[in-house]
Parts: C-alpha cells; structure tokens; sequence
C-alpha cells in the first residue's frame, strides 16, 4: 500500500459538487409531496440533498440495492402491510449487510409505534409520529444524521479502498507498500529541511533480522552506516526510544507498540547542525511519520478485514473470489462448490438474535468439514449461506441425507427448528473467466430453489436461465400491477333448466413479453414476492367497476372475484377492500367472493371475521373448489359461506367414475341441508348437463355455455343470451 506522505506544497483543485442520498419510502404521495418540499431546502456542509422516493417496502428495496450511497431511509414503518417497514430494515441490516445507513422511522399510527426493544433489535435510529414532524425538526433530523452518516461512511470508505489496494499482490503487498511509503517520508523531510548535499537512510529492526536497510538517498555511503562502529549508537537510540540530534547527523526513533515487533529509524546527515527550527518541524513531522509506520504495519491486519468475515473468521465472498481466480485449470475442471443455507435464517435471527445464529454457523461449518476429506477452500458467500469448494468424488454421502445430518440438533441447547438448502455446482458450468458472474449464476440458483421451495439440486445452466427469466418477470408483474395493465375477463354462470345467466366469475390475465401466462403462474410469483395482496386489489377495482357498469346496463347479475385466505390475511388489505367496496355505487348483494386454498388455512377465527364483515357489508361468500383438497368439510364448519362450487374434476369423470358422481351427490344433499346455493364448475358437454340436472344440481358454469371472455364480448354474450326483462 503506497502510504505517501502529502507534500507540503498544496495541490490546487476544484472541489466536486456534494451531494448527499436521502430515501422517503411513504405510500401517501400527499405527505411524501410534503417531505419532499422539506428536504428540498436542507443543506449540509455546503451540498444539496439527491432525494429518491420509493412508495412500498418492496420498491424501496429495489432502490437500496441500487444506490449503495444512500445516507438516510425515512421509512413510514405500516405500509402494503402492518409490518412492511420492519421487513425492509431487516433486509436493509441483515440481507443487504449495510449497517451505516442511517433509518428513521415515521407513522401516522401511534397505535403502531415500535416498541423500544424492536428499535434496538432492528438498528432503528430514530422514531418520529408524523403529526409531530414539523420542518424544524425534519431538517435538524437530517443535519444530525448526515453528520453520524459521514463519519462512519469515511471509515467504510477508507476500509474498501485498502482492500483494492490491497490485491495488488497477496505475497510481496506489505513490503512493497513499506518501500513506497518509506521512499516518501525521506522525500517529504528532505524537503523539509532543504536538504541538497547530504543525505537520509531508513532503517528497520526486528529481533529476528536485525538491521535492514529499507530507503537511502545516501548512495554508495549508505553501507558504512551499518558497520559495528555505528551499530551500538542506533541500538542505543532504540533502547532510549528518543530522537537523537548530533553534530552531523539526526536519528529519528519509531518505536512500535507491543503488539507490533517491528521498529523503525531515519538517520539524517547534515553537514551544519539543525537550528531549533527544525528540530521543531522534525519533531510535530515524527508524530505523522510514527502514525504512518503503525498504519503499514497494521494494513496486513486490515487485509484480514478485506479478505474475512467479521462475524465468524470465515473467508468472505471477497477472499472465495480470489482463491477462485487463481484455481487450477484441474480444479475447474473437477471441482464442485457445496452451497449450504439456512432457509430460515430471516426468521430466526428476528427470534434468536444475531448472537445466537453465528455460534450455530461455527458448529454448522464444523460439521460440514466433518463430512469431507479435502476442503479447497470455504468461505461465508452470504449471511445465510456458507460455500466449500470439495472435489467431484469427494462427497462421501448422497447429499439428502447431508442435509439431514446437518439439520440434526447439536445438543440440548440447540434443538431448534433449522431448514436447510444444499445447493451443488460443478466448477465447470460456472464461467471461469468471470468469477463475478459466476457468483451472479449461484444467487440464482439460490433464488430459484427459494421461488420453488426446493431444498436441494444439483445446478444446471438451464436453472439460472430459468430463475433469470423468473425475476424479470416478477419485476414487470409488479410494474403492471402498479400501472393497473392487468386485465380482466368474464365467464357466465348459468341455470341449467333455462341456460339462462345468473352470474359470472372474474378471472386475471396477464401477459409477459406478448404471451399470456396462466393465472396459477402469475399468482405464485405474487405470492412469493409478497406483492399478493397489491395483485387482489388491482383486479377488485377492475371488477367493481365493471360490476356497477352491469348495474347500468340493466344486468342484474352476481359477480365474483377470487381470493385465497393467504391472501388475505392482512389488517391492512382487509381495510383497503372494504374501503373500495363501500365507495362502490352498486347493490353489493350482485358481488361475491370466492375463497379457494392450495394448502390448510392457518388462521381460521381471523378468516372467519374477516368473511363476516364481507357478509355484512353485503357480499356473497362462495367456497371454490369444495370436496379438492384442503377445501371441503374443514371449512364449512369453520366457515360462513353462501355458495359451493363443486370442482371441475368431480365434474370431468363422474359419468363414468362412481366415486365422483356420489361425491356430488352428498355434495347437493349438503348443501340442501345447510341452505347453500351449489354451482358446478367444468361443464363441457350436454350429456354432463343432463345428468347433473338429474342428479339435483341447478346452476353451473363451464366451456359448454361459454368460455371467458373480455368485457365486451361479454357484455354482448349478455344482451343475446339473458331474459328480455
């Protein structure tokens, strides 16, 4: 590391213009306008403010992990969901690792204030009630934490430029850096003193070496000074530790502390004695030279902070870069990375405590080692997430079953809830030439298992192609959301005796690069990336809309929409649907909501509440999909519903499958007794018709009738096919 000295001629030179990062992540535009304004006439230390705006948690995070610069979040901490501010600092301090980022919490919800402990859990700066933000306050705000913001950014900065310089060479780094730093400081005080016809040596000693020569301006003169007559006065000057000024020679004395055992001198020959001048300017000089010294001597100290994770010792994703780069063309060729994570790293360290997951990381790293016989090299590749590059036939045991050894508990103490991914990658299907993208490959790889909930895999090219094109899509699914370009199609429901409409389903569609994806797709993307309930209130507008359109156009009939208890479980969605719903101008008796699940209902006292205030307000409840799955008897008793939907498989095979046909049986003997109106999805034919009408059905809906369809086909299927009154 070259540590030179400032001359002491200054360098004129234009001072850029500051600029300093501020993030409003707010979902009412009308105060975020208002924060705007404010931050707007802030300045600090002579620089304006770059402000970003961001309206949900995850558009925020979108921003974050493009402005690495950012100095403060205001974070309105209830947003799409009650605890969406909390998940983005979590992201913000654990999954993007920026621990200087200054946050500051704002809520208009006092009831929603974070409990101090939550606030020290989280790395929370500050929280503020937003009715108690007056400009006053804003700005000082801003001022103090740009101020805290700066300083720990100087160190930050500080540390990531020694580690690029620091790789310029892994063997020779802390000589080289010494020789040019040395060079310097004799440079610097031959300046100083106006030194012309004489000359100035460093040296430096150690116990084992002794004296070594390390920068001379002195020539062919140098060598004399290290014979024996002279040795005894600089081991005399060290022992002293003091600066010696003697009739024609100076010794600067830099001893080291304890922990260091390398010491330093400067002899400087002058052909006159210094005057008290510069003996002065030597000695205020030597404070920065000894400053200087300690600094190169600890910079392979720092290397270890460039190179190693800080948390646990481990190599870091830094260090497996470089320990890559310079494999083998045999290892790439042979070699394979075992990437273990902690699937539930998010939540347990919410629940644990930082403190608690790293000593679970060491004993986990510890085991893994165990597994195998050679280990190239490992390294912590992510919070989550430790890699081990291990040769192709070193892996003593199917990789299923080291998950589970894995997962096992340590002992007492640790009997936890651990879900663990093992990811295995031949080195020869990541690109050696971009050790960068290389790692782009992995944190796909790692995404898809995450998007599918896959537990383990052996890479394949065609998985990054695949998570690749997931992403993207997931970023324009959450575009056209925002922008509202879904759109919305119609089927009819219709009574068999008179095949005449009594109702419709509304169902999603959207498109991706020009071709339509089907809804299961689409809504699984939303769910994961947690924009589920931003998808529900986007096509519950559309439907409204088009439901009092019904209303005007004298069609008096029901319209559903769709809905999974998963998504719907949120306080804050709940209050938004019902807000629309009421503001709608229509008889609310014409909507109805259909409930199906995939998977049990977690919650069912608060989806329970939930349909009741849906039924008070109005609306008809419907249970898709009955006799599938999770979604039969279970929710009829734990639910209050107005309509089961019989599912389009019982339908498909019941003329020729027993089984199917008394299941619609009990299916209309049930709803019978319980009161329910009873529809029956998937009729393709007429002889399906018949033989439901016989078997007690009354409505159904079905490709036989009509498939669905944009709003003015079907509008116009309406007009031909509903009753003249």
């Amino acid at each position: 590391m070259d540590l030179k000295l400032k001359s002491s001629e200054p360098i004129e030179q234009t001072k850029p213009e500051v600029t300093w990062k501020v993030l409003t992540v707010e979902d009412n535009a009308n105060f975020q306008q208002n924060l705007i304004n404010i931050l707007n006439t802030v300045e600090f230390e002579g620089g304006k403010l770059d402000i970003l705006t961001a309206s949900s948690a995850q558009e925020a995070a979108k921003v974050l992990s493009q402005h690495d610069d950012i100095a403060i979040v205001l974070l309105d901490v209830v947003m799409e969901q009650d605890d969406a501010g909390l998940r983005l600092v979590n992201t913000i301090r654990d999954i993007l690792g920026n621990s200087r980022i200054r946050i500051i919490i704002l809520t208009g919800q006092p009831g929603m204030a974070p409990e101090e402990k939550v606030l020290e859990q989280y790395d929370i700066d500050h929280y503020y009630e937003k009715s108690d933000l007056n400009p006053a306050i804003l700005r000082g705000l801003i001022r103090l934490n740009l101020r805290t913001w700066t300083h720990i950014n100087h160190l930050y900065r500080a540390k990531q430029g020694l580690q690029m310089i620091l790789d310029a060479s892994r063997q020779i780094y802390r000589h080289y850096d010494l020789q040019q730093y040395t060079d310097d400081v004799l440079a610097q005080i031959g300046h100083l003193l106006n030194l012309q016809d004489t000359g100035i040596l460093c040296l430096q000693w150690t116990d084992d070496n002794g004296f070594e020569m390390l920068s001379s301006q002195l020539a062919d003169s140098a060598p004399s000074l290290l014979e024996e007559s002279f040795r005894s006065d600089l081991l005399n000057a060290l022992k002293s530790g003091l600066h010696q000024f003697e009739q024609g020679y100076t010794l600067l004395v830099f001893k080291s502390d304890d922990h260091i055992d390398v010491d330093y001198l400067v002899y400087i020959a002058s052909t006159q004695p210094l005057d008290d001048y510069s003996v002065y300017l030597l000695q205020v000089f030597s404070e920065n030279i000894k400053s200087g010294f300690a600094n190169v001597t600890l910079s392979s100290r720092l290397a270890r902070h460039a190179y190693f994770d800080e948390d646990t010792g481990l190599y870091n994703r830094q260090r497996l870069r470089r320990e890559l780069d310079l494999m083998p063309e045999i290892v790439w060729e042979n070699g394979q990375l075992l990437v273990i994570e902690i699937a539930n790293y998010a939540s347990l360290i919410a629940s644990l405590g930082k403190d608690f997951i790293l000593t679970y990381l060491e004993l986990l790293h510890s085991r893994v080692i165990e597994q195998f016989s050679d280990i190239h090299v490992w390294a912590r590749f992510s919070p989550d997430s430790l890699v081990y590059l291990i040769n192709e036939n070193d892996q003593p045991t199917e990789i299923d079953d080291l998950k589970a050894r894995l997962e096992k508990p340590y002992d007492d103490i640790f009997e936890l809830h651990l879900s663990i991914r093992a990811l295995v990658i031949p080195l020869k299907h990541l690109d050696q030439r971009d050790i960068e993208e290389a790692f782009s490959s992995i944190d796909l790889a790692k995404f898809y298992m995450q998007e599918k909930q896959i537990f383990v895999m052996e890479y394949s090219p065609s998985i990054v192609q695949i998570a690749d094109v997931r992403i993207r899509m997931m970023q324009q699914l959450h575009a056209d959301i925002e922008a509202k370009r879904l759109s919305v199609v119609f089927q009819p429901k219709v009574e068999l005796e008179t095949r005449k409409p009594v109702g419709c389903e509304a169902l999603a569609r959207w498109s991706f690069e020009e071709k339509p994806v089907p809804p299961d797709s689409f809504i699984n993307i939303a769910q994961n990336a947690g924009f589920i309930d931003q998808l529900d209130l986007c096509i519950a507008e559309q439907v409204l809309e088009k439901t009092h359109l019904l209303n005007e156009l004298g069609h008096k009939i029901t319209v559903s929409l769709n809905m999974s208890p998963s998504e719907v479980g949120d306080r804050k969605f709940e209050s938004q649907f019902l807000d629309k719903v009421t503001q709608t101008n229509l008889e609310i008796d014409r909507l109805e909501v259909e409930i199906t699940e995939e998977e049990p209902v977690r919650d069912y006292e608060y989806l329970s509440e939930f349909l009741e205030k849906l039924q008070n307000a109005g609306l008809r409840i419907a249970l898709d999909d009955f006799g599938k799955g999770y979604s039969s008897l279970m929710h009829i008793t734990k639910l209050t519903v107005d309509v089961i939907k019989v599912d389009r498989e019982f339908v498909n095979d019941f003329l020729h499958n027993r089984s199917s046909a008394m299941a619609i049986e009990l299916s209309v003997a049930l709803a019978e007794r319980l009161g329910l109106e009873l529809i029956a999805e998937g009729i393709e034919t007429e002889e399906q018709e018949t033989k439901l009408k016989e078997l007690g059905v009354r409505f159904g809906q079905g490709y036989f009738y009509a498939k669905p369809m944009p709003w003015d086909d079907f509008v116009n299927w309406l007009n031909t096919h509903a009753d003249d009154e």
